[in-house]
């Protein structure tokens, strides 16, 4: 069995056993974890009958429990692929199965988490770069430039979340989203790899208005392609609280959708429907987690 198979061979057997969504096709999970009732959806970008290309990057998702000392704890990730480009599951299912191992084990104290998601990311980085150099072999891979004749260039974005005694602690590299429901309000968690937020080219950006207005469209660091910037985040949290994650399509997302009371399957069911509708470029993912 060549590496690639038996990656997905990993991927698929994790998806069986729950909480990991599947490494091609559409994944809903819903389940009760560490007390947080959590609903996540992933699903590969929706192409009409009068697309041009059928091709696009998957996204995978990972709800699943673990422990910091004597307390359980809830770990929720988001894996997006490379804009256009069928190769990036396999970019997405590597990253999944990384974080789903690192972060299997239980952690002494809330104090190694920080540490244990750094290492997680930097995992991610490592085994997509291998899964990268590996032949294809007679798969046939379609990308935004044609078919692939190497895995070359796969990456993802990666962000997880670790949730337990009253704090949140975020990894992230790359363009996902993560926002906290609080008072009503839905506010930023992470701030996006892309280069609207990248300083070096502030200057750039606001002598090109053109280049500007989308800036944010362009991502600058993801895992897997020569670039290892990992932000940590912690966040104090409290039982009622809201978490949402996913990929860029979340901007969709403002207070006009009631996010603190709308039911999570009606917010998770909207979320698709106008994902579909206005980026169906993008695979619809979204994971709403009742803490």
């Amino acid at each position: 069995m060549d590496e690639i198979a038996a990656l997905e061979k990993e991927a698929s057997e994790l998806a069986i056993a729950g909480g990991v969504s599947s490494p091609r096709g559409r994944t809903e999970i819903r389940a009760i974890v560490s007390g947080s009732r959590v609903h996540a959806v992933t699903e590969p970008p929706f192409f009409d009958e009068s697309s041009v290309a059928a091709f696009g990057n998957i996204d995978a998702v990972l709800v699943r429990s673990s422990r910091i000392g004597d307390e359980e704890a809830l770990v929720l990730a988001v894996a997006e692929g490379n804009y256009k480009d069928d190769a990036t599951y396999l970019a997405s299912a590597a990253a999944m199965c990384v974080i789903a191992n690192e972060l299997g084990e239980p952690l002494a104290a809330q104090v190694d988490v920080a540490p244990a998601l750094r290492r997680a990311l930097v995992a991610c980085d490592l085994r997509i770069k291998h899964i990268a150099e590996q032949p294809i072999a007679d798969r046939r891979i379609a990308s935004s430039l044609g078919a692939r004749g190497n895995l070359k260039g796969i990456g993802a974005s990666v962000l997880v979340v670790v949730v337990a005694g009253g704090s949140m602690s975020i990894a992230h590299a790359g363009e996902n989203r993560a926002v906290l429901v609080r008072g009503g309000h839905a506010h930023p968690l992470v701030v996006p790899h892309t280069l609207k937020h990248d300083e070096a080219y502030r200057d750039v950006l606001r002598d090109n208005p053109e280049l500007a207005a989308h800036a944010d469209d362009v991502v600058t660091n993801i895992l897997g392609f020569g670039h290892e910037r990992i932000d940590i985040v912690q966040v104090p949290i409290a039982k009622g609280e809201r978490l949402i994650l996913g990929n860029p399509a979340l901007e969709l997302l403002d207070d006009a959708w009631r996010l603190d009371q709308t039911d999570a399957a009606d917010l998770v069911g909207r979320f698709l429907r106008e994902t579909r509708k206005l980026r169906p470029h993008l695979p619809a993912t979204i994971v709403v987690a009742d803490l």
